[in-house]
């Protein structure tokens, strides 16, 4: 189930980035995509740390995974 749930996100995210690539294209034209990339990537990562973070916070053995420090409670 959950490996079905998987594919179909990604082909949800798939279909997602073609619209807002031409999204970005008509509003901006060509030359400006790759702004619009980094904004995503930037944003992309920033969600990222933010779960990270969240998970860290949440589960002590998630912390010790991953090499860091467990939260002090």
């Amino acid at each position: 189930m959950l490996v079905s749930l998987n594919a179909s996100i990604l082909c949800l995210v798939i279909a997602l980035a073609g619209a807002l690539g031409g999204l970005g294209f008509a509003a901006a034209g060509a030359t400006s995509l790759g702004y619009l990339a980094a904004v995503l990537a930037l944003l992309a990562l920033a969600l990222s740390e933010f779960g990270h973070r969240l998970s860290v916070r949440l589960s002590p053995r998630v912390a010790e995974a991953a090499g860091a420090d467990a939260p002090a409670r």
